[in-house]
């Protein structure tokens, strides 16, 4: 057998590793598969329902979806103060059934720069995220509905 040089025919790493990319592509293709297709419908139906305080302006929204885990987001945009956001988000998930988890400290390059505040309901997490150091910052805060195969509410 000739040594393989990286010259013509594939070697047997870059073989194996076509063979896994074809498993991910078809993992991600075929519909059903990793995630129950009225997960992210369900989720985007929930997120609908968190109305923000009275004087926010949507900034941005994103669906991220891939194998297990499926996250819906948006920015605002606000003056109120991080206070007031928290208690309004507070407030409105726990009438839609969620629990309080914590509040964690945010940091960027060792700066304190907000805070996140998480909730759960089922296997769903939902986060609050505001900027208390708004200063070149394009948004003032953050939610997020996650449904992740593993997180802090499924235990």
């Amino acid at each position: 057998m000739r040594p393989y040089h990286g010259i013509g025919p594939s070697a047997p790493g870059d073989i194996f590793m076509a063979r896994i990319a074809t498993v991910l592509l078809l993992l991600l293709a075929v519909p059903g598969c990793g995630v129950d297709e009225q997960l992210p419908e369900r989720l985007r139906t929930e997120f609908q329902k968190w109305t923000p305080p009275a004087d926010a302006h949507v900034i941005a929204t994103r669906e991220y979806r891939k194998v297990r885990h499926v996250a819906l987001t948006a920015d605002y945009s606000t003056n109120a103060s991080c206070d007031l956001i928290e208690q309004h988000y507070s407030d409105l998930l726990r009438k839609r059934g969620w629990t309080f988890l914590s509040v964690q400290p945010n940091y960027i390059w060792s700066k304190h720069v907000g805070d996140v505040a998480s909730y759960c309901r089922g296997d769903l997490m939902a986060t609050v995220e505001c900027n208390t150091d708004r200063a070149g910052r394009g948004w003032t805060y953050n939610v997020s509905i996650v449904w992740p195969s593993k997180s802090a509410c499924s235990r």
